[in-house]
């Protein structure tokens, strides 16, 4: 896995520079990013129950119920246009009809275009939504997808999309790759917006108690 370097010292990279990237390994004593949730959702909250490193990672909780829902979300300023990846570390279990959401939308001033990833721990599924003449469609990527939760495994996902063509790049789950390049990610409606949201979310049900344990993201632009 292709890892950005982390945000402090000698090791950050301006908001300019030829790759500009930006880590989190959710270590300080508040979080960094903006949490939602809808009951019987809960807040994510920062947690050392469990990381892939230090001592900390972050908590989505969704226990069993209609509507029940927890996220994390942030923006980030948009550098340049080009390739764009995020990286990171899961650990948690979700099932149908609920699942674990990671939603990477580029607004770049004109028409937003969006990616994401629907990850199943319980049918050990990941799968992308693209459009398809048109058409909002998800499409299975990635099978028997392992899962753990003992002993501080987690899974490393990282997603590249590319904002000049608004097509999905390339994914890799558990060091394993896979090609993207056919896919076409989705549009929003227009808007003069100019940045990157990123957003983690359980999408709970009444099935079961729905979790997330998410550490170490890198964002990066500018991807070669």
């Amino acid at each position: 896995m292709v890892r950005g370097a982390p945000d402090y010292g000698i090791y950050q990279r301006p908001a300019i520079a030829e790759q500009a990237v930006w880590h989190d390994d959710f270590e300080l004593p508040v979080l960094r990013w903006t949490p939602l949730a809808v009951a019987p959702g809960v807040a994510a909250v920062l947690s050392t129950t469990t990381h892939f490193s230090g001592n900390q990672s972050v908590f989505l909780d969704a226990p069993a119920g209609a509507m029940s829902d927890s996220l994390i979300s942030r923006r980030f300023p948009l550098t340049q246009l080009g390739r764009i990846g995020i990286e990171f570390f899961v650990q948690g279990f979700t099932k149908t009809t609920g699942s674990f959401i990671v939603t990477l939308t580029f607004y770049d001033g004109t028409i937003p275009s969006q990616a994401q990833l629907i990850y199943d721990t319980d049918a050990g599924t990941i799968s992308i939504v693209h459009l398809v003449a048109g058409v909002a469609t998800t499409t299975i990527i990635a099978r028997l997808v392992y899962m753990v939760t003992q002993e501080f495994y987690f899974l490393p996902i990282k997603l590249v999309i590319d904002t000049v063509t608004d097509m999905y790049v390339k994914l890799w789950v558990g060091g394993v790759p896979y090609d993207l390049s056919t896919y076409t990610m989705t549009v929003l409606a227009g808007s003069p917006d100019r940045y990157i949201y990123v957003q983690f979310r359980i999408d709970g049900s009444a099935a079961d108690d729905m979790w997330m344990y998410i550490d170490d993201f890198t964002l990066s632009q500018n991807e070669p």
